[in-house]
């Protein structure tokens, strides 16, 4: 790990890297604050560490961390000679102290609920967020410490500022997608069977208890929240992200996908009576901001198809 750590910290990592760093500052809060501790060594040395090799650079800031520490632990015992009384009270302070720096600070909760329109969104670190509509975006005041973490429910398009020491996890429903800097799209909606991840640009690790999966620019992942399967295949990104434009793009999609996409899109229930129109297969982009009316009648004319509306559902026949 050691070398992994050297390459981070000195910006000669690979994609591989922070994502394995990103598994060994999760395992467990010691790991976190060893990391720190280097880190901030390092930004003070950083000078330095260039003119050497990153592997030496990190050998000797852990000497130096340890020289340190010798010395820290020198002066305590120094303080064991000094009266009863003093120590009792040098006791207690250290001991208040150390309490108050090992009990966990307080978090602090950011939370953006969109309901009939979309937000764009600005993280502290740059990165972009178009939250879709009816979605859920949740993060803490602990954002960019170390991780950069977001929780996700709905759909979001992210545009992930590149950090090479900092991963930007997404966490979804049951897994999560870890990415360094890149352009992807996930699509959670708590009431969906499956969690979309599509990839744009860069590269992106889906992660759940059980699978690890790296996904390459145009590719899609579909995971199966009741099954754990996971499908990957290759797609017009252009097409999974056009919602964040407000266009609504299909290409080559049957009339069922369709339906079933603007039922989602605009909360209502629409029901192909004729199921010989199911698998039509058609093409055709469509401004987002029309109503559901307006966009059936643009369809029912390519089509030989009718639309009634019977008691807030739609009938196609």
């Amino acid at each position: 790990m050691d070398e992994i750590i050297a390459r981070i910290l000195s910006g000669e990592s690979s994609a591989e890297d922070m994502l394995l760093l990103s598994d060994w500052l999760s395992q467990n809060q010691q790991n976190r604050r060893e990391f720190k501790k280097l880190k901030s060594y390092w930004d003070a040395e950083v000078s330095y560490t260039h003119s050497i090799s990153s592997e030496l650079s990190l050998e000797r800031l852990r000497l130096s961390i340890e020289k340190n520490e010798r010395i820290h632990r020198r002066k305590r015992l120094f303080a064991l000679w000094t009266p009863l009384a003093a120590c009792v009270t040098a006791l207690i302070v250290v001991t208040n102290l150390y309490l108050a720096k090992e009990s966990p600070e307080q978090k602090e909760a950011f939370t953006y609920v969109t309901g009939s329109n979309k937000a764009d969104v600005l993280l502290a670190d740059g990165t972009r967020v178009v939250l879709n509509k009816n979605s859920k975006l949740t993060y803490t005041n602990e954002f960019g410490e170390i991780l950069r973490e977001v929780k996700l429910e709905g759909e979001a398009y992210f545009d992930v500022q590149k950090d090479s020491l900092r991963t930007f996890k997404v966490v979804v429903n049951g897994a999560s997608v870890n990415v360094l800097g890149t352009k992807f799209n996930v699509k959670a909606n708590t009431s969906d069977q499956s969690i979309k991840t599509t990839l744009l640009e860069g590269a992106v690790s889906f992660e759940t208890n059980t699978k690890r999966v790296l996904l390459k620019p145009h590719q899609q992942l579909i995971y199966n929240k009741l099954t754990s399967s996971v499908n990957t295949r290759l797609v017009d990104g252009d097409e999974i992200v056009a919602w964040k434009d407000d266009i609504l793009k299909y290409k080559s999609k049957s009339l069922q996908y369709i339906m079933d996409d603007l039922s989602s899109i605009y909360n209502v229930k629409i029901v192909i009576l004729n199921r010989e129109l199911s698998g039509v297969v058609i093409s055709g982009s469509y401004e987002q901001d029309e109503s559901i009316d307006h966009l059936l009648t643009i369809i029912s004319k390519s089509l030989e198809m009718k639309w009634i509306k019977k008691d807030s559902v739609y009938y196609i026949k």
